[in-house]
């Protein structure tokens, strides 16, 4: 994840973006709560089981049930 997060992170620098701490989430189907943050490089991100997204909510069951759509 560190890797794929880093190469994001170049390929947005290079056209002049820059990845938003505040706005990124991250969601786990691990079962460990716990986990309420990721921290990979200088970047940390907080864990959530659902997040907005272009005006709709979504969710980790709306996630798993559009993967399985796709099988």
């Amino acid at each position: 994840m560190e890797e794929a997060l880093q190469e994001l992170d170049n390929t947005a620098q290079e056209i002049g973006l820059i990845i938003n701490q505040e706005k990124t989430l991250f969601e786990s189907k691990k079962t460990n709560n716990q986990c309420k943050h990721i921290a990979t490089g200088t970047y940390r991100f907080a864990r959530d089981s659902c997040f907005p997204y272009l005006g709709l909510i979504i969710t980790s069951e709306e996630i798993t049930h559009r993967i399985k759509e796709r099988k």
